[in-house]
């Protein structure tokens, strides 16, 4: 759910709720409430809170995602009709999969 991926996510980043909260402009129990799966947060607080957190926004809803780019980078990754990705995708999923190895690598350690 939105609120665990969240959670472990701002975890990562070490950031307290109000951290983040400030961050992206809201009130530090609206991070809470996220968290807890009481509400939900609109599509540009999602998009704020995945750049805050290094996180592509598709990454809050899909567990796919996860399985597939666990020991991958981007050069591994084209787009549908076979051309490269442009660089800022690349340099943004580089980013989402360095989360994925320090994520992983905390819960290994549990």
């Amino acid at each position: 759910m939105l609120g665990d991926r969240l959670k472990q996510a701002r975890k990562v980043k070490d950031l307290t709720q109000k951290q983040l909260a400030d961050l992206i402009g809201v009130k530090h129990n609206s991070i809470s409430d996220w968290e807890k799966n009481l509400h939900s947060p609109n599509v540009d607080q999602i998009k704020q809170l995945s750049k805050a957190l290094s996180v592509d926004v598709t990454w809050f809803y899909s567990d796919d995602e996860l399985k597939s780019l666990s020991n991958s980078n981007s050069n591994d990754y084209f787009t549908w009709n076979g051309k490269q990705l442009p660089k800022k995708a690349k340099e943004e999923l580089d980013n989402y999969i360095e989360y994925l190895k320090i994520k992983y690598k905390e819960d290994e350690k549990k």
